[in-house]
């Protein structure tokens, strides 16, 4: 009974089936209404678009290129987003390698940043990382 709502007594409005051709998909158990908040997930990682404007790699604020971190060279919006344990790992990373461009205010730099993620979160905390094998990946339907 993943459905059930221990805490509040009651079962989602909510299942999970699988359908040949789609496969997973939620089909409601009954009548929803309008603006009712169905689930809520917290993602596995998160990170930036991988191409566009620069954003703060620790806030996701648009930023500037008038501050950047002082190791890895992206930029931020300044020494607190700089120095976030957020982002002290992937920074000592990101340091190694060469420093990100912009051209004309855009960069195709951050499209390492999310599978860096996946693989620190892969190191530092395996079963939250491992909540990624149930996802889709529908390749055969790409081929």
């Amino acid at each position: 009974r993943l459905h059930f709502r221990a805490e509040e007594g009651i079962c989602f409005p909510w299942k999970v089936e699988e359908k040949e051709g789609v496969g997973r998909l939620m089909v409601t158990t009954r009548k929803v209404f309008a603006g009712e908040t169905l689930f809520m997930e917290e993602p596995i990682v998160h990170g930036p678009n991988q191409e566009g404007f620069p954003v703060c790699l620790s806030c996701y604020n648009l930023v500037s290129l008038d501050y950047l971190c002082a190791s890895c060279g992206y930029p931020m919006c300044d020494a607190e987003c700089a120095n976030n344990p957020q982002h002290a790992e992937e920074c000592s990373i990101l340091s190694k390698g060469d420093k990100p461009v912009f051209e004309n205010g855009e960069t195709e730099a951050y499209h390492c940043i999310l599978p860096l993620r996946m693989v620190l979160l892969a190191q530092n905390d395996s079963n939250r990382f491992n909540l990624a094998d149930h996802l889709m990946d529908h390749k055969e339907e790409r081929e």
